[in-house]
């Protein structure tokens, strides 16, 4: 294990971070949070490919 002055920028605040949080939390929210962006974007490209398909029409 490298020694705290020896880390690159990005490990060092992953680090405080992970202290803060606790390394339970330091999983699950980045976790939840790629579930939420997954959802948005299926959502969204559902949604356009059914606007492209004439199922739905797009607002103007």
């Amino acid at each position: 294990m490298r020694t705290a002055d020896r880390l690159t920028l990005g490990e060092r605040a992953a680090e405080r971070l992970r202290n803060r949080m606790g390394s339970w939390t330091f999983v699950v929210w980045p976790l939840g949070g790629i579930c939420a962006d997954l959802t948005i974007l299926t959502r969204l490209a559902c949604a356009l490919s059914a606007a492209r398909a004439g199922a739905i029409p797009l607002a103007a």
